[in-house]
């Protein structure tokens, strides 16, 4: 049976498994340039990317050969396990990561990345962030940002406040609709008892954002964003996946922009951050 990784600090876990996927080669980080750009008062980082091309070659590679077999499902790659994640995923590493020791929590089993999440899946949402500060987040459908149809949540470690974090904390006026709570440090203590309260928070917080029955499909409630950390929880309805050419994902949602490339960046200093997640989000 694989090692509980929540069972103990989580980031020496995920550096240690990093480092040995590292120099294995199963891992293969995204270069960026990273810049602070200020916006609405807001501390954004946008990261440049420096060449997608080990990427894009990789998957041209996996669609020429006709690969299909799920990522997310065993036999998983070589190197990029890190262990389970009670009571149903797994952690495996992001192969193409552009932030350092980035995790995947993924459902054992195939559940739909646009479904709405169940209890279990907010058990292990609480367990990865009793495990470690960080943030963690979940882009709910392609146009949140997912580039996998089996469920997944995740996490990176953070070294400081997301931005947008503390504006939903201080009810600041933002420019697209939002919804958070604060998160009780109860449910971490009690992971278990806590997914319950968990879930019920984010069905109200899908309410709050008109996603609560967006759909007509049974159970899929719509495209959003959703981003906790130890302290608060928050939500964001999505319309657009990209806005000007730049992909926005939850990471846009705590104030960490991503431009493919300079002409990209470009847009995001010009249009400003803001701009472009309240586009996306359908304003």
């Amino acid at each position: 049976m694989a090692e509980d990784i929540t069972a103990g600090p989580l980031l020496p876990r995920v550096q240690a498994a990093t480092g040995r996927a590292l120099a294995s080669g199963a891992l293969a980080p995204i270069g960026t340039d990273e810049e602070a750009l200020h916006d609405g008062g807001y501390a954004f980082r946008l990261r440049t990317v420096a060449s997608l091309a080990r990427k894009e070659a990789a998957q041209a590679r996996a669609r020429a050969g006709g690969f299909q077999q799920d990522p997310f499902l065993p036999p998983y790659e070589e190197g990029l396990h890190v262990g389970a994640v009670p009571p149903a995923h797994v952690g495996l590493l992001n192969k193409f990561p552009v932030l350092d020791d980035h995790l995947l929590i993924v459902t054992h089993r195939f559940q739909p990345q646009d479904g709405a999440l169940d209890v279990a899946d907010c058990e292990a949402f609480l367990r990865i962030l009793r495990a470690g500060a960080g943030l963690v987040f979940y882009n709910g459908g392609e146009i949140a940002g997912a580039s996998q149809p089996h469920r997944h949540l995740q996490w990176v470690p953070l070294v400081e406040r997301p931005p947008l974090e503390a504006a939903v904390a201080a009810g600041e006026s933002l420019p697209f609709p939002v919804a958070g709570e604060r998160l009780p440090p109860t449910w971490l203590t009690d992971p278990v008892t806590g997914a319950y309260e968990l879930h019920r928070c984010y069905t109200r917080l899908l309410g709050a954002i008109g996603r609560a029955r967006a759909t007509a499909v049974p159970d899929r409630p719509g495209a959003y964003n959703l981003l906790a950390t130890r302290d608060r929880v928050w939500a964001v309805p999505r319309t657009h996946g990209s806005i000007a050419g730049v992909a926005i994902n939850a990471l846009g949602y705590a104030g960490w922009m991503l431009a493919a490339d300079e002409t990209q960046a470009k847009t995001v200093r010009t249009r400003g951050p803001l701009a472009l997640l309240a586009a996306a989000a359908g304003r």
